[in-house]
């Protein structure tokens, strides 16, 4: 830990340097009459953006023939060696692995422009040969293997593995198989040319990526088409010219740590767009080496004690040295990059969007001896008995259902409501922390964000996610950070009829000044790759199918107030096409009218999530909150209808725009949040109240049914039904007279009853767990 310290000491004092007299750009959100807007020096600005992770290459396709392969290369570092790498992804969102297959690979060679033989002939002629030219990352058996055949051919076997093999993850060191040259093999020099050539077939269409490197220090060689410079300069073409740009830090295993793998993704930014906006992604994970040295900091799981390469979110000693680096890398990017520097998009966790490790595969974490230590310093902070000796839940215990139903006893169960609490809040303190040292350091001038704030998607995971403490983040530090951020929905991505929801209630963050931004990842036509396209049912976008989802995506974040990137998620080119850009300019007027609006988006539907509902909700609960969350706000989506997306948190406090009020999972409400929503029935009887499964169910005396009516006013029963198997329990409406029944269950018990009220408006008790749209019709045009 000393040796660490002083190692980070080092390089972070180089970043105190002083600035010059250039002027800082000022890229910051601030609150406007018609909600949060993006500032530049002062004036409003679209939140239009590219995102782009370097050294990313277009796919080679290897078809069943043997075909010639060549790649030109342009050596710009003063650095002796070339390094090719050949990459055959296995990395793939949620699991999902490419099937098995192989590639044949024969006569590579490199030649200079002089036609100069470079790299040894024969590379894959015999053992000793391969050994000296190549090699292959260790640990990597379950995903890829190589074999040399006869004739000087090299087989290059892809398992295709199950997620469940030992040692596959999306997050280890080893994800991707990949062969690489030796350095020595390939001796370069500064502007000099060279041509990589090869010959190869599969056993079916197989995608290769080829990235090129000089060495040492792994300083990226672009490989044409050159997509990173390229869809930065077709953005620049229509005015887009704030651009987010992935890297990370070096930190070699003995040495000083390294900004240059990030400032180098800077320069390519700015060589592509001198006025580029720069938002820069730096990841907060300890390299590898650091985990060797500090197993203890390894996120781990209940399940048979296994370990990962991330780290525990409640490890102090790594969260102090990452709040070091990232206000060394801000300084230092204050004083380089004044003009170009616009602010910090910082990651971490699962694919860095600040999600437990693998929960969406319902591992359990939590059983490393910091979130221990951290769980045990909450309930001495609330003053539980034996706080100083508590253990963490085990991952028995945080499935058990002792009931047999997917909502707990608050009280027979506090303390495993209570571990849900603090994990989720643990997770928002490391955001916290991380944004007041960046606000900090940037002089408050520079965007700061993070993906969080994933409340109607997640909801199949609850709090295990880490995203239900948003209304917690934003009371203790929405002034110290600009925008949050996410993908849009995952749950309605196949088109043509694909609808994309919003992932958090962006309308409770705009109260709190924080713009909410999509990240549009659409896989358009230029992905080829099946298994690139798992979120579209492995099916491949036509253009005009392309052209029709951006430009709906487009106007809907220009209506919302909402701001956006395209990413080219995988660096396969999705954006490389002028004509797709060509829909900024079309859609800009109205951009542009909505950008000086002080109108704010107010529908006249709101979707409420309560995030104490998800913290009182048993693991077991995937199916009910899914249905009753994620997919509910599918249907209005699909309806065609705007709506608002706010906390119950935020919303039990205060009146908002919408008249149609859909409470989407209230089956937690305390005795205070009754009060409050008696008071508000009573002043605002023209509303329509829609509660969702099971409202009020629970308070912090406990569970009982009767709590159902003292909630909402309607009396319930628990019945079961065959459509519906697991929701457990599931309730059944007694109506009284003059309730309209909408539906029944196939035993003709009542599950919608609809009652009016006086003032114009109604209350109606939505039991059955999944909302259709037809219903929804109906309920819309009272």
């Amino acid at each position: 830990m000393k040796t660490t310290t002083m190692l980070f000491f080092t390089a972070s004092l180089a970043a105190f340097v002083c600035a010059g007299t250039v002027p800082q750009v000022e890229v910051r959100v601030r609150q406007t009459p018609g909600g949060p807007r993006l500032f530049v020096d002062g004036k409003r600005h679209l939140a239009q953006s590219v995102k782009m992770i370097g050294g990313g290459t277009l796919p080679l396709r290897i078809g069943v023939e043997w075909r010639q392969f060549e790649i030109p290369l342009t050596m710009t570092e003063d650095k002796p060696y070339g390094m090719l790498v050949l990459r055959f992804e296995k990395k793939i969102s949620y699991g999902k692995c490419p099937p098995p297959g192989w590639v044949r690979l024969r006569g590579f060679t490199v030649v200079d422009d002089d036609g100069k033989a470079i790299f040894p002939d024969g590379s894959f002629s015999s053992a000793e040969m391969f050994k000296k030219c190549w090699w292959t990352p260790k640990d990597t058996s379950h995903i890829g293997s190589t074999e040399l055949e006869p004739e000087g051919v090299l087989r290059v076997d892809l398992h295709g593995p199950d997620p469940s093999v030992k040692g596959w993850s999306n997050t280890t060191r080893n994800s991707d198989f990949y062969l690489a040259n030796r350095p020595e093999a390939f001796p370069v020099r500064r502007g000099c040319r060279y041509r990589l050539r090869f010959e190869a077939r599969g056993d079916k269409d197989q995608d290769m990526f080829p990235n090129a490197y000089q060495q040492p220090g792994f300083v990226p060689i672009p490989v044409p088409p050159d997509t990173f410079a390229g869809t930065i300069r077709l953005a620049k073409d229509v005015g887009v010219d704030i651009v987010f740009a992935g890297s990370s830090l070096l930190w070699p295993r003995g040495g000083e740590v390294s900004f240059s793998k990030i400032e180098r993704a800077f320069d390519s930014a700015i060589a592509a767009n001198p006025d580029a906006l720069v938002v820069v992604r730096v990841g907060v994970r300890p390299p590898p080496w650091m985990f060797d040295e500090h197993p203890d900091w390894r996120t781990k799981f209940f399940e048979d004690g296994k370990t990962q390469d991330d780290d525990s979110v409640s490890c102090l000693p790594w969260r102090d040295i990452a709040l070091r680096n990232v206000d060394a890398l801000v300084r230092r990017l204050m004083r380089k990059y004044p003009r170009n520097f616009a602010g910090v998009h910082i990651a971490a966790h699962r694919a860095g969007e600040w999600l437990y490790e693998d929960m969406l595969r319902g591992k359990l974490g939590g059983a490393d001896v910091h979130t221990e230590a951290a769980w045990r310093r909450y309930l001495t902070a609330l003053g539980e008995p034996g706080a100083e000796s508590a253990l963490v839940p085990t991952e028995k215990e945080r499935m058990a259902t002792p009931d047999g139903e997917m909502l707990p006893d608050p009280v027979a169960e506090k303390r495993i409501c209570d571990f849900n609490r603090f994990y989720s809040r643990e997770m928002a303190d490391r955001i916290a922390e991380l944004a007041e040292v960046a606000r900090k350091a940037s002089d408050g001038k520079k965007i700061v964000m993070f993906f969080y704030g994933y409340s109607f998607e997640v909801a199949s995971r609850g709090a295990e996610s880490g995203h239900f403490a948003l209304k917690y983040l934003l009371d203790k530090a929405a002034g110290n950070i600009d925008i949050l951020a996410g993908p849009f929905s995952y749950h309605d991505r196949t088109p043509p009829s694909d609808t994309r929801p919003v992932m958090a209630p962006a309308d409770t963050l705009a109260k709190y000044g924080v713009m909410w931004w999509n990240e549009d990842d659409t896989r358009t036509y230029l992905e080829r790759n099946a298994n690139a396209l798992h979120e579209q049912k492995g099916r491949i976008a036509t253009k005009e199918e392309t052209l029709r989802t951006l430009e709906r995506n487009v106007r809907q974040c220009a209506e919302r107030n909402h701001g956006f990137w395209w990413v080219d998620l995988f660096s396969h080119g999705w954006f490389y096409d002028p004509a797709l850009w060509a829909i900024m300019d079309k859609v800009r007027p109205y951009a542009t009218e909505r950008l000086a609006s002080d109108e704010p988006f107010s529908p006249r539907v709101a979707a409420i999530v309560s995030e104490e509902s998800m913290v009182h909700r048993r693991l077991a609960a995937s199916w009910i909150s899914t249905m009753t969350v994620s997919f509910a706000r599918r249907e209005f989506e699909r309806a065609g209808i705007a709506i608002g997306q706010y906390l119950f948190e935020d919303v039990v406090d205060r009146d908002i725009p919408a008249r149609f009020r859909f409470y989407l999972n209230p089956w937690y409400l305390t005795k205070a949040d009754r009060v409050k929503l008696s008071r508000q029935r009573a002043a605002r009887p023209d509303l329509v109240r829609v509660w969702m499964y099971a409202p009020g169910y629970l308070d912090e005396t406990g569970k009982s049914i009767d709590r159902i009516e003292d909630a909402v006013g309607f009396k319930a029963r628990k019945v079961a039904s065959k459509k519906y198997p697991k929701a457990k329990p599931l309730f059944a409406v007694e109506p009284v007279q003059g309730d309209e029944v909408w539906t029944r269950y196939e035993d003709g018990s009542p599950s919608i009853v609809c009652r009016r009220l006086p003032g114009g408006g109604a209350e109606i008790f939505h039991a059955a767990p999944v909302m259709d749209g037809k219903t929804l019709q109906k309920i819309l045009s009272l």
